[in-house]
C-alpha cells in the first residue's frame, strides 16, 4: 500500500494549485482552502455575511431583534450548541459565532480566549440567533458552502447577507496580501518583525531555495524575557 503525504506552502502569487510527479504518476493538489477565521470553516459564511450587513448598515448588537442563519443539515446538527463551556465549545458552534461577531475580530486567535468567550454580551445576543434549514443549501453542500444571514432590527428593518463560498474557500481564495497578513496576525508577539519579515521573503523565493532551512531559521521562536533558553542564531 502506497501512502502520499502532500505539503502545501503559500507563495507570493497566490497560486492555489500545486502539481508534482511521483514515482511516474502526476498528482493536482487542487482545492486549498486556507481559513480567515479560527473556527470551525462551516461558520465561515456567518461571519461574512453579517460583517457585510454590517458594514453597510452600521447596526449594533443593541437594535438585533432576530438573526436567522440559514444553511445546511451538517451546522444543524454539529454546530448549533448554545453552551459553550470551552474555546474548542465557541469554536464550532455557529449560535456563538453569529453573535460575537458584533464584538470580536474572530479571526485573531486571541478572540477565542475563556474571557472573551463568556463575555454576557454574547451570550445575550445568541438568544435572538435562530437556525433555518435551507433545503437549496444542502443540495449545494459539500461543493458549496452556503449561508444567508437575515437580520431584522427592533426598529423593524430587514437586513439580508448571502454567500455560498466564503472568504478562504477554494472557490473564493484568500489573496496573497490576505494571507500574509493572516501570517502576521498569529505570528505577532511569537516573533520578532523582523523574523515574520524575513519569513515572508523565504516564502516567496521557495522555489529558488536549495532547500527550506532558511525558512525555518525564520520560525524559530525567540526566548522570552527571564527565559533561560538560548537565543535562537
Amino acid at each position: 500500500m502506497r501512502r502520499v503525504v502532500s505539503v502545501s506552502l503559500g507563495s507570493s502569487g497566490g497560486d492555489m494549485r500545486a502539481e508534482a510527479e511521483f514515482l511516474g504518476e502526476r498528482f493536482a493538489i487542487e482545492e486549498i482552502t486556507v481559513k480567515p477565521y479560527a473556527c470551525c470553516s462551516d461558520q465561515h459564511g456567518t461571519i461574512d455575511c453579517i460583517t457585510q450587513i454590517r458594514a453597510k448598515a452600521a447596526i449594533g448588537p443593541e437594535q438585533v431583534k432576530r438573526i436567522r442563519v440559514h444553511t445546511y443539515d451538517k451546522v444543524i446538527k454539529q454546530n448549533a450548541a448554545r453552551e459553550w463551556p470551552s474555546v474548542m465549545a465557541a469554536q464550532y458552534s455557529v449560535v456563538f459565532t453569529a453573535a460575537a461577531t458584533f464584538f470580536y475580530d474572530l479571526g485573531d486567535p486571541h478572540s477565542y480566549v475563556l474571557e472573551k468567550i463568556a463575555d454576557p454580551r454574547i451570550a445575550e445576543l445568541a438568544k435572538k440567533v435562530e437556525l433555518v434549514h435551507d433545503p437549496q443549501f444542502q443540495n449545494l453542500y459539500p461543493r458549496a458552502m452556503p449561508t444567508r444571514i437575515e437580520i431584522e432590527t427592533v426598529s423593524g428593518e430587514n437586513f439580508q447577507a448571502e454567500t455560498f463560498c466564503a472568504k478562504g474557500h477554494f472557490r473564493n481564495p484568500m489573496s496573497a496580501s490576505e494571507i500574509e497578513a493572516k501570517f502576521r496576525k498569529l505570528t505577532a508577539g511569537i516573533l520578532s518583525p523582523v523574523r515574520v519579515d524575513r519569513a515572508i521573503d523565504s516564502i516567496g523565493d521557495i522555489h529558488l531555495a536549495p532547500s527550506i532551512k532558511s525558512l525555518m531559521d525564520c520560525l524559530r521562536t525567540e526566548p522570552r524575557p527571564g527565559s533561560s533558553r538560548l537565543a535562537a542564531a
